[in-house]
């Protein structure tokens, strides 16, 4: 295991070193091109170029953050996992770090999404997060709970999380920038027919002297005694996206905030509107294999502010799992062309400033496979990095050489 891991470590490393040298007169250290030049500010922005969106680096070059999700994932482990990360890494943070960062940047990545290894924020650009609700429609059901956004506890409690995590990240240049809570469940039809409940029906299962049912009283109140459910959404979504949109400005002035992110499938417009003053990007998570490019249009002209997909994949069944999360395709090569065709149509919308994949290496969820871009082992799945490598630097290619339409 350890000759196949260091085989693989040097093969990655050399991809590595060689695809810098290639780029060196290209690139600038956080990987912007060198051709698209604007301001610097020592942090990332966004900025409209000649009709375009780019992410802007601290060296003011424009960006395209093509990422990978989870790769914190690695160290919390399954069995599997964790019995690489102590025999080959020796349980040594630092060298993780620098082997993720290796096989990235030798696949054409240029970033890291969501939950990453905390030792990476210091070598690759990155996103923090933190989770200001508890309605991730992900959760068990024992696990998932709407929050009332009425209450000073809550208030709190929120802004706590989202201290936290600016003091954690916000010293460095690397970081991208913020999310909060991870496919909320703000929408009332899905909500109720995945999880039984949704958030207004909370708020007005409530105790009568709870600050959320007696502001769901005074909407009432105020509409005759008539229920609407819709627009009460919009005053919970009034109400939190307040709290913690004026917190995390308040502590990262500087930074970019890209909100929640919002599920493809349950995207409701109403609520993003709610957002729109306090996010500076609209994130999103699909679903499905196709680019859903009538819904990110929609969401682009009512919001007028550039996107990012923000954690999405598709999978294929392997010897050893037949059941995967994600759509399944048929095979590898099912998924490259899938991806190929996503990648060609997303990038060529002008408000599209990135893609970040979900899963770094193999995960388990109730007896599926999350599949990563490598094997519990090590391993990469060969064919699957070889098109994504392609895949990157054609979207790269685009902008090196000013080739935007």
């Amino acid at each position: 295991m350890l000759i196949i891991f260091a085989v693989l470590f040097s093969f990655f490393s050399y991809s590595c070193e060689s695809s810098a040298q290639e780029n060196d007169q290209k690139l600038d250290p956080y990987g912007g091109y060198l051709n698209i030049k604007t301001e610097p500010t020592g942090r990332f922005y966004v900025k409209e170029l000649d009709d375009r969106y780019f992410l802007i680096t601290p060296e003011g070059h424009g960006f395209i953050s093509l990422g990978v999700t989870h790769t914190g994932g690695l160290l919390r482990g399954n069995a599997e996992e964790a019995e690489f990360f102590k025999t080959v890494w020796m349980g040594n943070h630092e060298k993780a770090a620098q082997v993720i960062k290796s096989n990235l940047l030798s696949w054409g990545y240029n970033s890291l999404g969501y939950d990453s290894n905390f030792k990476t924020p210091k070598i690759l650009p990155f996103m923090a997060d933190c989770y200001t609700s508890r309605n991730s429609l992900w959760k068990s059901k024992k696990d998932f709970h709407f929050e009332d956004v009425f209450s000073d506890d809550w208030k709190k409690e929120a802004k706590l999380k989202i201290q936290a995590m600016v003091r954690e990240s916000k010293d460095s240049p690397f970081l991208i920038g913020y999310y909060w809570t991870d496919m909320p469940a703000w929408d009332l039809d899905y909500a109720k027919r995945t999880m039984g409940s949704n958030w207004v029906d909370y708020i007005r299962s409530l105790p009568v002297e709870s600050p959320g049912k007696k502001r769901y009283l005074e909407f009432l109140a105020d509409n005759a005694g008539k229920e609407n459910d819709q627009l009460f959404l919009r005053l919970i979504a009034k109400e939190y996206y307040k709290c913690i949109g004026e917190e995390t400005r308040r502590l990262a002035p500087k930074s970019l905030i890209f909100g929640e992110r919002y599920q493809g499938r349950a995207l409701n417009y109403d609520i993003v509107k709610e957002a729109l003053p306090y996010i500076d990007v609209v994130s999103v998570q699909p679903s499905g294999v196709e680019f859903m490019e009538k819904e990110f249009d929609k969401l682009h002209e009512i919001s007028g502010k550039p996107i990012l997909i923000c954690d999405h994949q598709c999978s294929f069944p392997t010897a050893d799992h037949s059941k995967t999360i994600w759509k399944q395709l048929e095979s590898v090569e099912a998924v490259n062309q899938a991806h190929n065709e996503y990648f060609e149509l997303a990038f060529s919308k002008p408000y599209m400033i990135g893609y970040h994949r979900c899963q770094y290496i193999n995960r388990y969820k109730k007896g599926k496979l999350k599949q990563g871009l490598i094997q519990s082992n090590g391993e990469p799945y060969k064919g699957l990095v070889e098109n994504v490598l392609k895949a990157n630097k054609k979207v790269h290619s685009k902008f090196l050489h000013n080739t935007q339409n």
